[in-house]
């Protein structure tokens, strides 16, 4: 089935006062799906709920940080723009988070490399004693900041663009599993070995290239891999590999006796072991043009919910970042992992209404 984005599901971005509003609206919603789930015991339960919170407790620090570092240095004429920078990077990081990472167990992961990343900018900026001596240090952090907030800002208008689409359909027609497709431009790139011993600025090299053939456009990886230090290197390359699996697997889906299944098994009383649900989503349907396997269906029901329901459980912390390190080739093993089944919030159209006032919704 080929999926068509509307103007609805492109990405409005908020400015501060705005983004508190949605982090509280998501995480009350999320309180209230978590409440739904039938948890083997209260203290599972218990845990979940403060994982929740700590997402949105971690949004509302960064804000807060950004706000915080432009007023120290408002007077500064020389720090006042860096702060700027960093403040306008948080603004864009917030908005990606909330609005494109439903799942926030994955959001998780994510706010913590963003925030480890703020953090050493923050930190350099406030041990920074501007002199004739170090303009090549000041221009350097004020640069890194300026190119890691454009290319998150270019990141979040690249969600669910219908310039993708086509490519999308093509991948779909070949057959390619994820791993053949980021391998195919590795090698074009010339970068030789297994994808997950490439280094960090040489996976983001290959995603980069993904979505500018596919229509979604570039970061330009080259005028920047020599001033983002690893963290931020970080940050990019974790959401330029959700971008390509978007790209990957929209024109892929399963069919809605999928969905029912998955939603029974996991609806249980202490949820289900992720590997009968994996058992489940390739028994009662099948994708046309890929080769379904464990990775996608988790990916599918943690990520982009092709599945038409999110899959919520512990291993989502950690599986987007082992799919995006082995560009889609590690396995897996699902023994012992146990998940359940929970609506997420849609960041995108709550946002939307906060920004235009369309019967906000309250927190």
């Amino acid at each position: 089935m080929h999926t068509c984005y509307s103007q609805m599901d492109r990405i409005v971005i908020l400015n501060d006062g705005q983004l508190r509003k949605l982090a509280l609206i998501i995480y009350r919603t999320e309180e209230d799906a978590i409440y739904s789930i039938k948890f083997g015991s209260e203290n599972e339960r218990a845990n979940y709920l403060a994982d929740s919170r700590s997402n949105y407790e971690a949004v509302l620090g960064l804000l807060d940080a950004g706000s915080e570092v432009k007023r120290r240095y408002q007077d500064d004429k020389v720090k006042a723009l860096i702060a700027d920078n960093i403040n306008s990077y948080i603004v864009y990081c917030v908005n990606n988070a909330l609005q494109i990472v439903p799942n926030y167990l994955v959001r998780m992961k994510y706010l913590e490399k963003i925030n480890e990343h703020i953090q050493s900018l923050i930190k350099d900026l406030d041990e920074m004693r501007p002199t004739a001596w170090n303009n090549d240090d000041v221009e350097r952090l004020g640069i890194e900041a300026a190119k890691c907030g454009d290319a998150m800002l270019k990141f979040t208008k690249m969600y669910k663009s219908s310039l993708s689409h086509d490519y999308s359909t093509w991948v779909k027609s070949t057959g390619m599993e994820f791993h053949e497709l980021v391998e195919s431009y590795q090698v074009e790139l010339g970068f030789k070995g297994a994808f997950e011993e490439l280094e960090d600025v040489q996976k983001l090299k290959v995603y980069d290239r993904i979505l500018q053939i596919s229509g979604l456009g570039s970061i330009k990886v080259d005028d920047m891999k020599t001033i983002i230090r690893g963290t931020g290197k970080l940050v990019l390359l974790y959401k330029a590999g959700m971008l390509v699996w978007d790209v990957f697997s929209v024109a892929h889906s399963f069919p809605t006796s999928t969905r029912d299944a998955v939603v029974e098994v996991a609806s249980y009383v202490g949820g289900a072991l992720v590997g009968n649900v994996v058992t489940v989503a390739l028994t009662t349907g099948a994708l046309q043009g890929v080769k379904a396997s464990t990775m996608f269906v988790l990916l599918a029901g943690t990520v982009s919910s092709i599945i038409g329901a999110f899959l919520v459980g512990a291993f989502a912390k950690w599986l987007v970042d082992l799919f995006i390190n082995s560009g889609g080739r590690d396995t897996f093993s699902t023994d012992g992992h146990v998940c359940y089944v929970a609506p997420m919030p849609d960041g995108v159209s709550i946002a939307r209404q906060i920004a235009y006032e369309e019967n906000p919704p309250k927190p």
